[in-house]
């Protein structure tokens, strides 16, 4: 699987939100990243850190170049995200 990277944010998140994460990639027709939401399913913390593991909700335009579709299941962590959403809250335009 290639490798991707995430952008950074602060924000306490809690089980049932969604996260706006960002990966970066190798450039593909003139795009290197690509922005996608996650809705977080648990939280852990080890030491000190928090760490957060939620399915990707949206469908991805680069999946050949960073590996990530819809349902992937992904670790990140409080600086990866870029927006939150709590439930109910209606995602931004």
């Amino acid at each position: 699987m290639t490798q991707y990277h995430l952008k950074v944010n602060r924000t306490q998140l809690e089980v049932g939100w969604s996260a706006k994460l960002i990966a970066q990639f190798e450039p593909v027709a003139n795009c290197g990243q690509e922005s996608f939401w996650v809705r977080v399913d648990s939280i852990t913390e080890n030491g000190g850190g928090m760490k957060y593991l939620g399915l990707v909700e949206d469908y991805l335009t680069y999946t050949s170049a960073h590996g990530l579709t819809m349902g992937f299941a992904i670790e990140f962590s409080p600086e990866n995200v870029c927006e939150t959403r709590a439930p109910g809250e209606a995602r931004p335009t």
